[in-house]
């Protein structure tokens, strides 16, 4: 972790998404990367555990739309390279996300979470997430909507 913060670590594994399509899905071309929002992998006992059993996509609605559809699809690639398309970027890993949560009106959040079908392990190389792109596509576009890397949480 760079500098100082008062944040303590919650285990698993995190990525900051960047919007990389709208819905029709046209790239959005910006000097400045607008958040699409935060994915989370972590163990079902949330403690700093190197294993991830579920996984969360939140939204801060004042930045971002909820994406439209009932599920997405989470796609990690083998890679953690953001150069090429993510169409040509072979998977590693792919998952759905399902609408389990609804808006938070309070925090001003949307959250989609799911349980694994098996754990992800938050550790480098082999079969460890961290390190590696990883795209959101909703099950009606060609291009994901959101994309980032994964870090350690």
């Amino acid at each position: 972790m760079c500098g100082n913060s008062s944040q303590r670590s919650q285990g698993g594994a995190l990525a900051v998404l960047s919007l990389s399509h709208d819905i029709s899905g046209s790239p959005i071309r910006s000097r400045v990367p607008v958040m699409a929002g935060c994915l989370t992998f972590r163990d079902q006992d949330e403690g700093n555990s190197i294993s991830a059993s579920y996984v969360t996509f939140t939204v801060d609605l004042t930045t971002c739309m909820p994406p439209p559809e009932e599920t997405c699809m989470i796609g990690i690639h083998e890679t953690g390279d953001l150069r090429t398309s993510a169409i040509m970027s072979p998977f590693k890993f792919k998952l759905n996300l399902t609408k389990l949560s609804a808006v938070d009106e309070d925090s001003g959040t949307f959250k989609m979470s799911a349980k694994l079908d098996h754990l992800l392990m938050a550790s480098v190389g082999g079969d460890g997430i961290i390190g590696r792109r990883v795209s959101l596509w909703t099950p009606q576009s060609i291009a994901p909507f959101a994309e980032g890397i994964i870090g350690f949480n």
